[in-house]
């Protein structure tokens, strides 16, 4: 049951920043980047607080980051 939750934060971020994404390339061909990071605010225990497990989120990012170094 855990990791349904951890899905639905996944899935919830996603959508998120797939929508901020559309929003920044409309308003004026922002860059991408600054919508990731939106959508990481917005989404966040401080701010709307759609993501409740920011543990397990923040560990698969470092695990992400890692394999992005290699």
């Amino acid at each position: 049951m855990h990791y349904n939750h951890v899905l639905l934060d996944l899935l919830i971020i996603f959508v998120s920043a797939l929508g901020m994404m559309l929003v920044f390339f409309r308003v004026g061909r922002l860059p991408t980047v600054l919508a990731f990071l939106a959508a990481g605010v917005a989404c966040g225990p401080h701010g709307f607080g759609f993501v409740t497990d920011a543990h397990t989120i923040e560990t698969l990012a470092e695990i992400g980051i890692v394999l992005l170094l290699f």
